[in-house]
């Protein structure tokens, strides 16, 4: 795959810096701790699925 000419991760942490504002160390886990909660459930709908095309649904 080729890699983009920008930094996507940067970009996107330094858009979500800028609309977030100065937050102090005791609040940063109000941000990060929701956003490790959606990679979870991204991932495990990506092996979900995986499963389903595989398997077929069984539901």
């Amino acid at each position: 795959m080729a890699k983009a000419d920008i930094d996507f991760e940067k970009e996107l942490r330094d858009a979500a810096n800028k609309l977030r504002g100065a937050v102090s160390e005791n609040n940063n886990k109000n941000y990060n701790l929701p956003l490790v909660f959606v990679k979870h459930l991204s991932e495990r709908y990506e092996a979900i699925t995986k499963v389903r095309k595989m398997y077929g649904s069984i539901w």
